[in-house]
């Protein structure tokens, strides 16, 4: 049984792998616990991420307008 990262379906499987590569990425499961979503989207993407809040309306909106400007 998966403890960590699993599918919503039981016969797929790509999850836990990804999960398992960026462990071994940074060393064991303890080093990748409790980290950023954004983190790791970094590395898998080699983009850069930008952090937001979204309970406040003026961030909203230039959220929206940076997603609508985006070259």
């Amino acid at each position: 049984k998966l403890i960590f990262a699993h599918c919503r379906q039981d016969k797929e499987f790509w999850v836990p792998l990804i999960e398992k590569a960026y462990a071994k990425l940074h060393g064991s499961y303890c080093a990748i616990v409790s980290g950023c979503i954004d983190d790791g989207l970094v590395d898998m993407t080699g983009l850069v991420s930008k952090k937001m809040l979204k309970n406040n309306s003026f961030l909203t909106n230039k959220f929206y307008n940076i997603i609508l400007n985006f070259d």
